[in-house]
């Protein structure tokens, strides 16, 4: 069985390590512009950041996210009921996009898929 190594908190995103590498985890409390940085450092070590975890924004008041180029899966629901998100950056190596992922981001003014996707989760974007 695996053992989460960490949690921690970085600029109020929550985090854990898992295996060598870090999982953005749940936090609705974080509004405004946020970047997910492609490394968080823990210890003295580096950890790459490989995925946004189910739920981890949902409904929160965040208006933009910039996602890395370490990032490959976007959970379930990740963003969901975030109405005030209006821009997205998917970073250049994200693979899946879960279920329902950006449902209910009514002011989402477009969104640029990168090739990298090679699967979409269904009701990703509806109510958009």
């Amino acid at each position: 069985m695996n053992k989460i190594t960490a949690n921690i908190c970085i600029k109020d995103i929550k985090y854990f390590i898992l295996d060598g590498k870090a999982y953005v985890k749940p936090n609705q409390k974080v509004s405004g512009d946020v970047t997910i940085p492609e490394k968080v450092f823990y210890d003295g070590i580096s950890y790459d950041v490989v995925s946004i975890q189910k739920s981890a924004f949902r409904g929160s008041n965040i208006t933009s996210v910039v996602i890395p180029n370490t990032l490959k899966f976007l959970d379930n629901s990740c963003f969901s009921g975030c109405s005030s998100l209006e821009n997205v950056d998917l970073g250049n190596s994200l693979e899946t996009i879960g279920n329902c992922a950006f449902f209910g981001c009514n002011s989402l003014k477009s969104i640029e898929i990168p090739d990298s996707v090679t699967e979409i989760g269904i009701c990703c974007f509806e109510c958009c």
